[in-house]
């Protein structure tokens, strides 16, 4: 499913200025998996991966990450590790046309907190 919303303000007639603001958000069906393996010692693996569009919201999209956590208090974990996240999608013909066919990779850190 694709939600679409599309403004346009014209502040006089003779000379418009026009603003215009659109905003597309994806929803997609996809399948996930998630495994985790904790060392026992404040140290845990996690890998997750998902696959999914098939032309609902989407034409296609994946996402992977493996990272490292490490537990040095009750309720925060410092995490790191690597993500890739690729998505494709198109709508509409002509001027009108949007398309959207990106990867994002890289390295990640960041902070898991529990409770």
């Amino acid at each position: 499913m694709v939600f679409h919303h599309e403004s346009e303000f014209s502040l006089n007639q003779h000379n418009n200025i026009i603003i215009k603001w659109r905003h597309i958000a994806l929803t997609k069906s996809y399948a996930w998996n998630r495994y985790f393996y904790d060392f026992g010692n404040k140290w845990m693996i996690s890998a997750r991966g998902d696959i999914g569009g098939f032309g609902v919201g989407c034409d296609f999209t994946w996402n992977v990450a493996a990272l490292v956590h490490f537990q040095p208090w009750k309720n925060v974990a410092i995490v790191g590790g690597y993500r890739a996240l690729d998505q494709d999608y198109e709508d509409g013909s002509g001027s009108s046309r949007f398309a959207y066919d990106m990867r994002l990779a890289g390295p990640l850190l960041g902070f898991n907190i529990v409770w």
